[in-house]
Formats: C-alpha cells, sequence, structure tokens
C-alpha cells in the first residue's frame, strides 16, 4: 500500500522537473535552426546575445532552486502571500488596483513601434476616413461581419478622439488596447480567487494568465481582439463567480451577448453559459422540472444551427474558406489540413507562446479526468475547452502570418484553467517543491517575445521570417511591409519584398497579366495567359479575371458566375459590385444595376469610377436628379475633373435648365485636354445643348 501511495508522487516528481528542463531546452532548438517553424518560441534569436544569455542564467537558477531544501516552505510561503496581499486580505483590493496601475503604466510605456502582426495596419487605414470610408450605423463598410461590434466601437473611440489622420486612428486603438489590459489583469485576480479555495492553484492561475504572449495585445495592439479579451476573462470570472455564491448568472448572459455583438467569436462559449445556467440554483429546478421539453429545444435548436452552418459551408466560398479541410487542401494551400504536421506544430507554438504552462498541467491533470462529470465547475471549463479547441483546429487564419496567433489568442485559457483545477492534492504536494522555479520560467517565459515585437528593428526581422515561413500564403505580410518601407523611402527594400512577390505568387501575376491584357484590348492573349493558372476557387483574383474575360467575350451568364464567386470571396471590395452591375446592364436587369452600384457607393463614395457608373445609369434611367447629385459628388472628391462637370451640364440639359447647362458644358471645357475622348462628347453636348435651347 506503501508504495503504490508514492509512485504517483514520484511521477509528479519526474514529470515536473522534465517539464522545467523541457521549457528551457525547447529554447535552444531555434538557436540551432532559426529558419525553422519555431514562430512561438524563437525571439531570442531577434535579441543581442546578452538577453540570451541572461534568459539561460536566470533558467538555470530556476532548475537549481528544487535542489535546495525548504523549497517546498518557500512555495507555501509565497502562495500564501499571495493569497492574503491580492485576494483575500484586508488590504487585498488596494493592493490588486496597485499592481493593476502599475502594469498599465508599463502597458504606456511601451507601447508597440510597429503592428506588423495581424491585420493591424488594415485596420488602421480602415479606421482613417481618407478615402471616404467611415460609416453610419447601419453599415457594415470594408468591415468583416464576424467583428463589426468592435469595428463599430472603435469608430465611436476614434471619433471622441478626433482627427482624421492615421495617427487619431493609431491612438483609438492604443487606448482600446491598454484600457483591455487594465480590465483583463483585474478579471486575472478574480478568476484565480473563486476558481478555487486551494493557494497554491491560485497562484498558478494568475502566474499562468498573466505571464502569457497575451500581453502583447495591451500594448497599443492595433487590433480587434484585444477587446475581446475583456468579455472573455468577465465571462469566465461570473460563471465561476455563479458557482461559488449563486450570483452572476445575469451579468454572464449580458457580457456573453454584448461580446458576440461586438466579436462573433465569443459565440464558442454559448454551450458552456447554457450549462452554467441549468446546473444551478434556479435554472437548475427549472431543468429538473422541463428536462425533456429543454433537452428536445436543445437538440433541435443545436442540430439547426449545425445544419445552418453546413449549409452556408457547402453554398458560400467565403464560409467555405473560413474553415481549414479535413483531409483535401485547398490549392493555395497544399500542405494545411485539420491534422496535417503544419497545423498541429502551429498549435503547439500557439500554445508554447500563450500558455506555455499547459503541457505540464495536462499531463499532470489527466488522471483525474473522470472527475468532469462529476464536478459542474469543471464541466463548464470543459465545454468552453471544446469550444476553443474546434475554433483553434477548425478555422483557416487567412493572413499566415504567425498563424494568426491574435485571433486564436484566447482559445488554450480555458483549457488550461480546466486542468489546473483538475489537479488533485498529491500533485499540489509535489508541485510545493517547484512552484517557485515554475513562477520563475514563466516569468521570462513571454520577455523575449514582448522584447522582439516591442523593438521596431527586431519586430520587422521576426515578420521577414514568418513570411519565409508561409510564403504561399503571406501576400498580405509582403504588401504591408512593402507599404512600411516605400513609406520610409528605403528602394533597396522596396525592390526586395516586389521581387518576393513575383517570386511567391507567380499565379497572381499571371491574373494581373491577363487583367492588364484586357485593359489594352488583347483578349486573346488574356485567355491564354488564363488557361496556364491553376484553377482555384479561393482565389479571388482568378475569378475576377475569368469574369472580366468572360464579359469582354460577351458570355454575360458566366461573367456573373465568377463575379459571384468573387465577391463571395471578398464581400467589402466596392470595385466588384461596380463590375458585376455593368454585367447586369449588358443583361438589362436595371434593378440589380441600381442595387450593385449603390452597394459600391456605400463601401467606397469617394471612387471616381463608381461614381461615374452611378451619374452614367441614373441617366440612363432616366433619374436626372440622382444624377446631379452623384456628379456634384465628383466635383467634392475631384474639382480639376472634366466629367463631374460634364454629367451636370448633360443632366441640366436633359431637365431643360439650358443656363445651368452652359455653365457646366464650359466648366467642363476648361478643365478638359483637347486629345480627351471626353472632349468629342463634351462637343456633341455642347452642339445638342445649343439646338434644344434654339
Amino acid at each position: 500500500m506503501k508504495q503504490k501511495a508514492t509512485k504517483p508522487e514520484v511521477v509528479s516528481h519526474s514529470v515536473i522537473y522534465s517539464f522545467m528542463i523541457g521549457l528551457v531546452l525547447i529554447r535552444i532548438l531555434p538557436l540551432l535552426d532559426p529558419a525553422g517553424r519555431y514562430w512561438g518560441f524563437n525571439h531570442l534569436i531577434y535579441l543581442p546575445d546578452y538577453y540570451t544569455i541572461l534568459f539561460f542564467i536566470i533558467s538555470m537558477i530556476a532548475l537549481l532552486l528544487p535542489l535546495f531544501r525548504g523549497a517546498a516552505n518557500w512555495s507555501d510561503f509565497l502562495a500564501q502571500r499571495f493569497s492574503t496581499l491580492f485576494l483575500d486580505g484586508p488590504h487585498a483590493l488596494i493592493n490588486r488596483a496597485i499592481f493593476v496601475i502599475i502594469i498599465t503604466l508599463i502597458f504606456i510605456f511601451n507601447v508597440a513601434q510597429t503592428h506588423f502582426l495581424g491585420d493591424c495596419y488594415i485596420l488602421i487605414k480602415d479606421l482613417t476616413p481618407a478615402t471616404g470610408m467611415f460609416f453610419k450605423w447601419g453599415e457594415l463598410g470594408i468591415f468583416k461581419w464576424s467583428e463589426i461590434g468592435v469595428a463599430k466601437f472603435m469608430i465611436i473611440v476614434k471619433s471622441l478622439i478626433g482627427g482624421e489622420h492615421a495617427e487619431g486612428a493609431l491612438l483609438a486603438f492604443q487606448i482600446v488596447s491598454i484600457g483591455s489590459g487594465l480590465v483583463t489583469v483585474w478579471f486575472f485576480f478574480l478568476i484565480a480567487r473563486v476558481a478555487t479555495e486551494n493557494k497554491i492553484k491560485r497562484l498558478i492561475i494568475f502566474t499562468s494568465s498573466i505571464f502569457s504572449g497575451t500581453l502583447l495585445l495591451f500594448f497599443g495592439y492595433a487590433e480587434h481582439y484585444h477587446i475581446v479579451w475583456v468579455f472573455h476573462v468577465a465571462l469566465i470570472y461570473f460563471c465561476l463567480k455563479y458557482y461559488k455564491y449563486e450570483r452572476g448568472i445575469v451579468i454572464a448572459w449580458a457580457v456573453l451577448l454584448i461580446g458576440m455583438a461586438f466579436h462573433m467569436q465569443m459565440s464558442i462559449f454559448m454551450p458552456a453559459v447554457i450549462f452554467v445556467t441549468l446546473s444551478q440554483g434556479r435554472g437548475f429546478l427549472f431543468y429538473q422540472r422541463y428536462k425533456k421539453l429543454i433537452c428536445t429545444v436543445i437538440t433541435v435548436v443545436s442540430l439547426g444551427m449545425i445544419s445552418a452552418v453546413l449549409y452556408k459551408y457547402f453554398t458560400d466560398l467565403y464560409i467555405e474558406d473560413m474553415f481549414i479541410p479535413l483531409i483535401f487542401a485547398k490549392p493555395g494551400d497544399p500542405l494545411n489540413t485539420v491534422f496535417s504536421p503544419v497545423h498541429l506544430f502551429d498549435i503547439l507554438n500557439e500554445f508554447i507562446l500563450i500558455a506555455p504552462l499547459f503541457i505540464l498541467v495536462f499531463v499532470l491533470g489527466l488522471r483525474n479526468i473522470r472527475s468532469i462529470f462529476n464536478h459542474r465547475k469543471a464541466f463548464f471549463l470543459t465545454l468552453c475547452s471544446v469550444g476553443c479547441l474546434l475554433f483553434l483546429f477548425l478555422v483557416d487564419p487567412k493572413l499566415g502570418m504567425a498563424r494568426d496567433w491574435d485571433l486564436f489568442a484566447l482559445t488554450p485559457y480555458s483549457i488550461t484553467l480546466l486542468f489546473i483545477i483538475l489537479l488533485d492534492d498529491s500533485v499540489i504536494e509535489s508541485l510545493k517543491k517547484y512552484l517557485i522555479p515554475i513562477v520563475l520560467l514563466l516569468s521570462i517565459s513571454p520577455v523575449p517575445y514582448l522584447l522582439t515585437t516591442l523593438n521596431r528593428q527586431a519586430s520587422i526581422e521576426y515578420v521577414e521570417q514568418l513570411i519565409k515561413l508561409d510564403s504561399h500564403k503571406t501576400i498580405a505580410g509582403i504588401i504591408i511591409l512593402y507599404d512600411y518601407y516605400k513609406k520610409l523611402g528605403d528602394d533597396d527594400k522596396t525592390r526586395q519584398l516586389g521581387y518576393q512577390y513575383h517570386t511567391y505568387y507567380p499565379e497572381e501575376i499571371k491574373c494581373n497579366d491577363a487583367m492588364d491584357a484586357m485593359d489594352v484590348g488583347d483578349i486573346e492573349l488574356a485567355a491564354t495567359i488564363l488557361q496556364t493558372v491553376k484553377p482555384d476557387k479561393f482565389d479571388d483574383s482568378y475569378q475576377r479575371a475569368l469574369s472580366r474575360l468572360y464579359y469582354l467575350q460577351g458570355d454575360y451568364e458566366r461573367a456573373l458566375d465568377h463575379i459571384d464567386r468573387t465577391i463571395e470571396l471578398r464581400r467589402y471590395f466596392s470595385q466588384l459590385y461596380r463590375e458585376r452591375a455593368m454585367i447586369y446592364l449588358n443583361m438589362n436587369q436595371k434593378e440589380k444595376v441600381s442595387k450593385d452600384l449603390r452597394k459600391a457607393y456605400q463601401l467606397d463614395d469617394s471612387s471616381i469610377i463608381i461614381l461615374e457608373g452611378l451619374t452614367y445609369v441614373s441617366t440612363l434611367f432616366k433619374q436626372y436628379d440622382s444624377c446631379i447629385v452623384y456628379a456634384e459628388r465628383i466635383k467634392q472628391v475631384d474639382s480639376s475633373l472634366p466629367i463631374g462637370y460634364y454629367w451636370l451640364a448633360n443632366a441640366y440639359a436633359l431637365k431643360n435648365n439650358y443656363d445651368s447647362a452652359n455653365y457646366y458644358a464650359n466648366e467642363a471645357d476648361l478643365r478638359i485636354g483637347q486629345d480627351s475622348i471626353l472632349a468629342i462628347g463634351l462637343n456633341n453636348l455642347k452642339k445638342q445643348i445649343d439646338r434644344l435651347q434654339k
């Protein structure tokens, strides 16, 4: 009996110490192979050598600490002091506030100098109303449907700050980022307090929460995911609080629904919140009374939602393209399926970056896994974890840089929290000896990542390596970096990136060449080029080029089919709706022409070519007042262009207002070149006005 009792403890000691050694040794791999796929833990290679030396010195100290007598007592003391100072003591509230203020000041004084990870620069540009893309409450604009709430919130923050330039947009993101960090860190304390009464577990929960790559989101990060963390941690806290005090479930539902309105990613927690509601208090009594009815409703609704998702998956290219294929890879990403080595290793990178403690608590807590069915708190976290893992495994990161780490940053949190709670008493006893070394290792774990991404030169080198890792799908990264160097006036770097673009994306270049050929009327050459392009239903450039080819060939049905596919893939690109409107115009579908042109105008009200289309169609449909409105808009956008004055002259002539028609015709004549095609039309218009006036 004695031997059996001590065996788990011996196993725990070996597992814990092996994990600590592994957490240190894994940092050596990128040093031996700098070009390897280690984006989650390779950041020492971008820092000066003395950082590497210091990192391994601290790591060695951490590995030696368990060898000293009294290590377990030190851990007990630290865990006790942590709970007293920040969770249960008489001054816990004040101490928490001081800690949060200090870490917020760290965020403020170390804001990120570059924003290459994620869609940062794209979102900064979208929030800058330089191209007319500043939208009303009821309009989606260029923003993804899944994050429209965050986008609208950022518009409000930006409008309150004022300014119309990128600096104001960046400041708006920085304020929301730092504010989100302040609230998130506060909830890290609260979660540790309500999740368990065990002081060792409390300290582990807090340190694993805060010593994470997640912190980068709060250093002025220009994305939409930092605010999602506020709803994420608040939801977990209020659900756990409900289990402890039977209070907070209404707030939990409010947090979930508002969070979903901000970002649809929060919907993965819906089943977990339903379970919490029906497993405790009045909700449990209600469930006991109407068990069959509730189970039937949940089953029907679940099947309905699954059916709806499957229907959209098989009928909408955009939705299909959101997910990673189970077996057969996409043509543009041949190495990436759900269980492919690349995908699985990227997930491992994500966990090491965000939750380095996960592997240890998973191994130690796995033997207690059956208890989740008897432990409502654990089952709630299990449902959260299932939603997170499905999201992590199935959703396809489109940018390709660092595995879209920010999109998936919240996925390891629930499952790490679950396995910490599953740790039994014998494991906790074993952990006492290693607690301080583990806290020390966790505290230095995110530092290389933060130093790399908060430093201008190091962050550039990091993103350049990420582009090389996934050269077949990092076109957004190349364009962002290209624009960055172009602004700096670095011609050598822009040429290098231009060469990379041509090297990595030959199919994209062919599609562009085909479009150029069609621009000069060489339809035969365009058709020949497109025959050499590998068919890819998810390639919007390929679909758009095919649509234009068939349009010029007069095959409007096939042109419409391919432009529909292109819009499914890029539904926020204004020019696509103008192109489809031209196809509808040739098919004599007038209502659809107007609808698509108005949609294009909604997406970009400063595009001259879209405004020209609207003035032309308004004239064609004898809507002269509308023509005047759009022509006036052309004048506002660029008063030096003759086209706005031409359409104003034409509209007023058709309304029999010859004085205004003559005035605008003369204004157009002042701005037009004699070799312009428009000059011929203007001369004919002036003759027509004279004839009508007589």
